[in-house]
């Protein structure tokens, strides 16, 4: 996880949306299994909107991680829930979807070491 932390922090520093967009999608797995499932999705819903506000697209391989961190989500929080964790995320700005990315990947890598 160290180089995708390293990757949200740089493209912060470089105020590159899409890049930590992008990087940010990794987080979420970090996040479900931390039990944080609603935090996942905020996370999917601000990489979204920042992803779209570009007119940019994911690539297979995220668009398939983004599918199964919604499945699970559905599981544990309910189909009303997600919907509303999303529009959290939709609705935060840049930086704080950037500090919710780091510090999902900073607890995760503590509790893996």
């Amino acid at each position: 996880m160290a180089p995708i932390l390293e990757s949200v922090r740089l493209g912060k520093t470089l105020h590159h949306v899409e890049s930590v967009a992008r990087t940010s999608l990794a987080a979420t797995a970090a996040l479900l299994v931390e039990d944080r499932a609603g935090d996942a999705i905020a996370l999917l819903g601000a990489a979204d909107t920042a992803l779209r506000k570009m007119n940019s697209v994911l690539i297979p391989f995220q668009r398939e991680r983004v599918e199964r961190v919604l499945e699970r989500a559905r599981e544990l929080l309910g189909p009303d829930a997600t919907e509303e964790a999303w529009d959290r995320g939709a609705a935060l700005e840049p930086d704080a979807a950037v500090d919710l990315a780091r510090e999902a990947l900073e607890s995760y890598s503590t509790a893996v070491d």
